[in-house]
């Protein structure tokens, strides 16, 4: 929500349709990510009579073997609300934090910047894990 806020703080046009634009990849990629997120969560209910499904980090490791299809979809979508350049994540915050720049709000720029770079760091470690890591048990996660 702090993206949307450097769109409304800059008060011109092109940064409402910033915030707007930005406004609208976030609510897509969000749906994509619980839709897959149910889609995991029914089908492990499905199978095991249990309603667990994807409770914790280490539950993510067995999604690639499961349907590895939605895996990548998955991790598509999450490479993009963290936005990486080629995709619509990466644009949305790139006219955002442009505009805020060209206003000269050097501050919500640094900020802007910082919190993407962190929030890239909790993305990229849950497209880590469910693509490279393989039957890790949750103790095992507790001592890394």
């Amino acid at each position: 929500m702090g993206f949307l806020l450097i769109g409304l703080a800059c008060g011109t046009l092109q940064g409402y349709r910033a915030s707007f634009m930005y406004l609208i990849i976030y609510i897509i990629t969000n749906i994509g990510f619980l839709i897959i997120f149910l889609t995991f969560r029914i089908e492990a209910s499905l199978t095991t009579n249990s309603s667990k499904g994807l409770i914790y980090l280490s539950d993510f490791n067995q999604l690639e073997k499961r349907a590895p299809y939605l895996s990548m979809a998955l991790a598509c979508i999450l490479f993009s609300m963290a936005g990486i350049p080629p995709l619509a994540g990466f644009y949305g915050k790139y006219f955002l934090l442009l505009h805020a720049f060209q206003i000269k709000l050097y501050l919500l720029v640094v900020v802007g910047l910082l919190t993407s770079v962190i929030s890239c760091f909790y993305y990229i470690r849950i497209i880590k894990t469910i693509l490279f890591e393989q039957n890790k048990t949750y103790v095992e996660y507790a001592l890394a």
